[in-house]
């Protein structure tokens, strides 16, 4: 299905109000069903792409452990995963809608290694990363209308215990990154988010106590990391179509703060900014990003239970280099060397970011406090506005950064235009 062409401020909000119209129609409906809408969220369905029993048949196949199973069974587990992988792909696709944020679908029929279903089949089986970080895990699970079992969102998070049995700061277990929460146009504004975000705690609470029980006998909890896109770093195209087919911009900040997240500010530290290495070779860096981090209170038992969510004030520079190391390690570059300066396809993204927090010793990285978030928000949603009603097709089509034309328009004439803004974009 092609998408609509984003290019006016008008065009967004006509966009943005008929996906309103949509999930109001479809909260009506869902609030007629026997329970209403509480009765929905309680009963959604959260399946894994990967079961219980896939797992171990993976886990037979890639590390030769348990019982061996035949080729047979093998195929037809990556089979069943892949479908699960395409019901995940299809509401993925349609909340993110700028390609350069999208992770690849994979599959059986394309190269084995790809996308989410090469994460789930085999690069959480890699013996040099498990070696060199640990029991990690990239999990995935697909969210179903619990009526009809059609896939209506989907999540994917990844869980870094802590190594050595040592808790992180004297407290946490285990760092978790969460990469991706979503639901289709129809089933947002229906108050899911937190529902799924509890359960996302929860399947990490356990986990971490199956696989680092030392570790969390001697912790409180764990500490969740997120990415989030800082709105007045996108470029006019990209804001505009975000907000468009996802959720605007703003309004996603305001929300993932109301749910206990903070953003972690950098300025003024030796690690001076959060930047992502490139998701492939020869690829740029991601620099508009913002990181942002919660706690969750757990009672690992066993059994271990998530208990809701709470504001963190700051992260301690090892905590960060060790959920980083890890997430940049097996997600984004996806290699064990690409941390050692001494390798020849190291990172040099990585390499420079665990420098930097090490540099920092003990010390930590605070967060900015939830109202001034709030505020900052209030003034960024107006000044992008302001800009996008009257910006010219040159500005929207410079590639420059919404901050970089407002940059541009307060500078004076001869001093910067248009195409010497350009040739400096971020990298």
């Amino acid at each position: 299905m092609p998408k609509p062409q984003i290019n006016t401020l008008a065009q967004m909000d006509a966009q943005i109000a008929e996906n309103r119209r949509i999930g109001a129609v479809k909260r009506e409906e869902v609030g007629s069903r026997p329970g209403g809408l509480d009765s929905f969220r309680d009963r959604l369905i959260f399946e894994p792409v990967v079961s219980a029993e896939e797992q171990a048949v993976l886990n037979s196949h890639n590390e030769g452990g348990g019982i061996p199973v035949s080729d047979k069974l093998y195929q037809k587990t990556l089979r069943n995963i892949d479908q699960k992988v395409g019901e995940f792909y299809k509401p993925y696709e349609a909340s993110f809608p700028i390609d350069e944020e999208r992770e690849a679908r994979g599959g059986v029929k394309a190269d084995a290694g790809e996308g989410f279903f090469g994460i789930v089949t085999e690069r959480n089986f890699d013996p040099d990363l498990k070696n060199l970080h640990g029991e990690f895990r990239e999990f995935m699970y697909v969210v179903r209308d619990p009526d009809t079992k059609k896939p209506i969102g989907g999540m994917n998070f990844i869980v870094y215990p802590a190594k050595d049995g040592k808790p992180l700061e004297g407290k946490y277990a285990a760092t978790v990154h969460s990469t991706y929460v979503f639901f289709d146009p129809e089933h947002r504004n229906l108050g899911l988010a937190r529902t799924l975000m509890a359960k996302r705690d929860q399947i990490a609470a356990e986990y971490i106590q199956q696989v680092a029980p030392e570790v969390a006998a001697k912790s409180q909890g764990f500490i969740t990391l997120s990415e989030q896109n800082i709105p007045e770093l996108m470029s006019p195209e990209a804001y505009m179509l975000d907000s468009a087919m996802a959720v605007p911009q703003e309004e996603r900040l305001a929300k993932w703060y109301a749910m206990g997240y903070n953003r972690l500010n950098f300025d003024g530290l030796p690690y001076d900014g959060y930047v992502q290495p490139a998701l492939e070779e020869g690829g740029e860096v991601c620099d508009v990003l913002s990181l942002n981090a919660y706690a969750v209170p757990v009672n690992f038992g066993p059994p271990a239970q998530a208990n809701g969510r709470t504001r963190v004030d700051s992260i301690a520079a090892p905590t960060l280099r060790h959920h980083l190391n890890g997430f940049f390690g097996t997600s984004v570059v996806g290699s064990a060397s690409a941390g050692d300066p001494n390798a020849p396809d190291h990172d040099p993204t990585m390499v420079e970011a665990m420098r930097r927090l090490d540099s920092m010793g003990e010390g930590v990285i605070p967060t900015v406090a939830h109202a001034q978030s709030l505020e900052n928000i209030s003034k960024v949603k107006s000044d992008i506005s302001k800009l996008l009603k009257n910006a010219t097709q040159a500005e929207l089509q410079s590639g420059m950064t919404i901050e970089q034309i407002m940059v541009a328009r307060l500078a004076p004439p001869h001093a910067v235009n248009v195409q010497q803004m350009h040739g400096n974009e971020p990298g």
